[in-house]
Formats: structure tokens, sequence, C-alpha cells
């Protein structure tokens, strides 16, 4: 995540990674970005705290400022 921020040159505070896992969550909290969790049956919210918790796609148009 740091390697492509850098060479979008985005910062922390206008960076969003959506993930479907565990694993995207944590990587988004060790880059220090918010992050939306896709929700899926094999992803429990007690192990991992995203930003934002999505079910569907369209549910991300109004976090990133689309209506």
């Amino acid at each position: 995540i740091l390697k492509a921020m850098h060479s979008l040159h985005a910062k922390p505070d206008s960076s969003l990674m959506v993930g479907d896992s565990e694993a995207d969550i944590k990587a988004a909290t060790n880059a220090g970005i918010d992050s939306v969790l896709l929700l899926n049956d094999l992803v429990h919210l007690h192990d991992i705290s995203p930003t934002y918790t999505i079910q569907q796609f369209d549910q991300l148009l109004p976090i990133v400022g689309v209506q």
C-alpha cells in the first residue's frame, strides 16, 4: 500500500483501502489509512476494525463522496 501511495503521490488522509479480508484491513491500518471492509461469510468483525463496512459496492459511493 505504501509503495502504491508513494508512486501515486497519495497522502494518507486522502487514501482508502477497500478489501474483503482481515489481511486487507490490517494492511490499511498498518499504512495509516482508512479502510472499507466488503463483508462476506469468511470475515468476522470481532477480529478487525475497519473504518467503514459495506455489503455491496454501491455503498462505497457515499463514502468516497459520490452521490
